[in-house]
């Protein structure tokens, strides 16, 4: 990336600060290609919902082929190492299970009441100077009431704790929510109510069992401002080339966690040494 190009301000890259200075500083000057079972049991099972909402069509069979097919190129692609913490046919059979669940259980969105506007969105908005706004929706609908409907999908090995879809947890749906409306107005000229949904299937590596949960997000106008004002400051970091501190207590700063572990100060030959 030279010092002139355009950078990518996305919700992972607030994430990431949030979680450590380090990891921002690899994400955006040094990215690798690291893959992990979570990651790629979650590209596929995305793989596989998709195809509901792009042709319409309920059909298992059809939705476990996709998965499979994305869970085997996620493998694949990830050129700088990958994290399994089980094999290949594990992770597939419990990501059939998932999809099992989320067809037979009806947990996916009524299509004769919703209307669907696109399918695994990206956007890519100026933002700031040297920024732009970018990530990826899942799913953008109009319901019955005339509201936008935005949906992300996720996947886990255990029900979220409380709270986890709120703004102090995560910047995701105001990041999101900002773009599609946006968006919806220079496309359409107008202006449209909204809500974000997370819709998440979990399944415990201990017992099998397979859950779903809808949360809906919800945030205040001072929380919207402060996302901004965070993602802006790490925004002028980044700009000013640091300093980039660790943050080696957090739970994520671990192998299975982070792509940097290999190759950070802090990470592995750190966290190897004979102290």
């Amino acid at each position: 990336m030279t010092e002139t190009s355009v950078k990518l301000m996305r919700q992972s890259t607030i994430g990431s600060g949030d979680i450590c200075l380090q990891r921002l500083d690899y994400d955006i000057r040094r990215p690798r290609n690291v893959g992990s079972e979570a990651r790629a049991k979650g590209t596929a099972f995305h793989a596989g919902v998709e195809h509901i909402y792009r042709t319409g069509d309920i059909n298992l069979p059809v939705m476990k082929a996709l998965a499979s097919e994305a869970l085997a190129t996620e493998v694949g692609l990830s050129k700088d190492g990958f994290f399994w913490k089980t094999d290949f046919g594990t992770c597939e059979g419990m990501l059939h299970k998932m999809l099992d669940h989320y067809v037979e259980k009806e947990n996916y969105w009524d299509l004769s009441k919703f209307t669907v506007v696109a399918v695994e969105w990206r956007f890519d908005q100026p933002w700031i100077p040297g920024w732009h706004r970018s990530g990826t929706v899942d799913l953008i609908m109009v319901g019955p009431d005339g509201w936008i409907y935005i949906v992300d999908h996720k996947t886990g090995g255990s029900k979220w704790r409380e709270g986890k879809e709120k703004a102090r947890q995560t910047p995701q749906p105001i990041w999101y929510t900002e773009a599609v409306l946006q968006w919806w107005h220079d496309t359409y000229g107008e202006d449209r109510p909204s809500t974000f949904y997370f819709d998440i299937t979990y399944q415990s590596m201990k017992t099998g069992k397979v859950g779903f949960d809808r949360r809906v997000a919800t945030w205040s106008q001072h929380q919207q401002e402060m996302v901004h004002h965070k993602a802006e400051g790490y925004a002028r970091l980044v700009d000013a080339g640091g300093p980039f501190f660790p943050n080696q207590q957090h739970y994520l700063c671990h192998h299975e966690y982070c792509d940097h572990w290999s190759i950070c100060p802090y990470g592995e030959e750190f966290n190897r040494a004979n102290i």
